[in-house]
């Protein structure tokens, strides 16, 4: 049905994704970027792909932390362009998308704010492709009411719907029931930054993957496939940073609050929930996912967070960049088939990795580090 349907709304942006998909940067383009001397040089050669109207006006040499704005700035726009060219439903799914990076700007500032860090607060930079109206207020916000930064958040942001659900969740513990809705909000405001993402990242996950749901066909089958992967990903994620984290992994936290934290989607969901709950090490990690040939050779060579030479040497990759790999290989199949909207997240999220790409490179080449050392 797809085939006869799809372009009548959709046709359009998916040519559009699909040509921007040509402004990749090259191979042969990371390899120059390797051999550059200095960070002058490579301005220069960004300058030589889609970047330059972002980058041409910055005085050289360019730092890393510019490039990476510039950068993002351009897929904001790119990601506005595709948005003001979208059906309904279409703009529907991307709106969703761009809430996960509403989240991070939100938390982002109310860190700020609660640590009274003055020149933070001047210097920051909320990531462009989560901007929303009245993101500056939240910035200018000067009272120590913790609360009233919260009610703030509630009514003036599109992701205050995912605010106000922990906050339920908060009130559904048992301990706050009896109490003021200031107190309700102290009691968030003692969430550590790092929870605190977590925990509405997963809320976002599941939408996420409800509205993929009910979308149709070939769009509905791609989308649940990454996001479940993405779910799994998290899951395992926090699982394995928990294992160094003794208050996490103790038998009843791994139980209720390690849980909570985990995605009620992917595959993993719910079959193997129970298993994963049990996991103490990583061990026991990888006896949970041991019936996911993809998940047992991601976890295969990572380093066990128990033990500390492990984690130290440098010949290990992360469990995160091992994730990215995997990921990346996921995302460039989804272009591999047409009428669907897996293509516009796969685009996003493979140009996510190109910016980290080229701002780690950058890095290096600002740090005239050795080109024998691994980190290249």
């Amino acid at each position: 049905m797809e085939l006869l349907t799809f372009n009548v709304d959709d046709g359009y942006a998916e040519a559009l994704i699909r040509g921007m998909r040509m402004s990749f940067i090259r191979k042969e383009e990371y390899d120059a970027l390797k051999d550059c001397a200095s960070l002058g040089d490579a301005k220069m050669l960004l300058e030589e792909t889609d970047y330059l109207p972002f980058l041409q006006n910055e005085p050289s040499p360019c730092q890393p932390n510019v490039i990476r704005a510039r950068m993002k700035e351009k897929l904001a726009k790119e990601f506005e362009h595709m948005k003001s060219n979208a059906a309904p439903q279409l703009f529907n799914f991307l709106e969703k998308v761009s809430h996960k990076y509403m989240i991070d700007n939100v938390v982002n500032m109310i860190e700020i704010i609660k640590n009274k860090d003055i020149n933070r607060k001047r210097q920051a930079q909320p990531d462009p492709l989560g901007y929303f109206r009245g993101i500056e207020g939240i910035l200018r916000f000067e009272s120590d009411d913790i609360a009233e930064l919260y009610q703030i958040v509630l009514i003036d942001t599109p992701v205050g719907d995912y605010f106000q659900r922990l906050l339920e969740d908060i009130i559904k513990a048992g301990a706050m029931q009896n109490r003021s809705i200031e107190d309700v909000h102290r009691q968030l405001a003692e969430i550590t930054p790092e929870v605190l993402r977590i925990s509405l990242k997963k809320m976002w996950l599941e939408d996420l993957f409800d509205l993929a749901k009910q979308l149709n066909g070939i769009s509905k089958e791609i989308l649940e496939d990454l996001i479940k992967f993405e779910a799994d990903c998290m899951t395992i994620q926090i699982i394995y940073n928990s294992i160094s984290n003794e208050e996490l992994n103790k038998p009843a936290a791994r139980e209720t609050d390690r849980k909570a934290l985990c995605p009620n989607v992917g595959y993993l969901y719910p079959e193997y929930e129970a298993q994963l709950s049990r996991a103490f090490d990583i061990t026991t990690l990888r006896a949970a996912v041991e019936s996911f040939p993809l998940y047992i050779e991601m976890l295969r060579n990572v380093a066990d967070p128990a033990n500390e030479e492990e984690m130290n040497d440098p010949s290990r990759k992360t469990l995160d960049d091992i994730m990215y790999e995997i990921g990346i290989k996921k995302y460039s199949l989804a272009f591999d088939q047409q009428f669907h909207y897996g293509c516009f997240y796969a685009y996003l999220k493979l140009k996510e990795q190109e910016i980290r790409n080229t701002v780690w490179l950058c890095e290096m080449v600002s740090m005239q580090l050795n080109r024998q050392d691994k980190a290249w």
